[in-house]
């Protein structure tokens, strides 16, 4: 398990989210997220596939085993058609990680776009939100409990400004489903 580092917390995850997902998710399991970050190359350290979608093309290929799908910011969020495409060309995955685009970097970005396109995920699949403490990212929680109708959640908080959650779908246990 890494220690608590640069790695995590502020743009990232916190180091509690992360060890909540490795105790939920198999080995071998595929995570897409939105957005890629520091954190991206620790998921397959430890034994995961991951895809990324990420905007900025700085990040894309950066870090070795992480499957990257370039996405770039338009207007205020993913360009809308090439994101749709980005999720349709993951065949399957395990668990769904909202964590971008990123709240204040280079172009000022809003995450409510995600609500638009929920119907392109897997409602029997878990999600983890981060930084839910911010009104958008409340919103998003809202409406994926809303679309997903989720059997549980778990929610981490550190600090005011850190919050994150997980919701679980029906007939979801530790290390997958039933």
């Amino acid at each position: 398990m890494p220690k608590r580092s640069v790695l995590f917390g502020g743009p990232s995850i916190t180091v509690e989210l992360f060890a909540a997902i490795i105790r939920l998710l198999p080995k071998g399991s595929t995570i897409l997220e939105i957005g890629s970050g520091k954190v991206s190359p620790l998921w397959v350290d430890v034994g995961y596939r991951v895809i990324s979608i990420e905007h900025d093309e700085e990040w894309c290929n950066r870090y070795r085993g992480v499957e990257y799908r370039h996405v770039p910011i338009h207007g205020r969020w993913y360009h809308r058609k090439l994101f749709r495409d980005a999720v349709r060309s993951v065949e399957d995955y395990d668990l769904l990680i909202i964590d971008g685009p990123p709240g204040t970097h280079r172009v000022k970005t809003n995450r409510r776009g995600i609500m638009d396109m929920l119907g392109e995920f897997d409602r029997t699949k878990p999600v983890a939100i981060d930084d839910i403490e911010r009104k958008a990212e409340a919103e998003i929680t809202e409406a994926v409990i809303d679309w997903m109708q989720p059997a549980d959640s778990i929610p981490f908080c550190r600090g005011k400004r850190h919050h994150s959650i997980i919701l679980l779908p029906e007939n979801w246990t530790e290390k997958g489903q039933r």
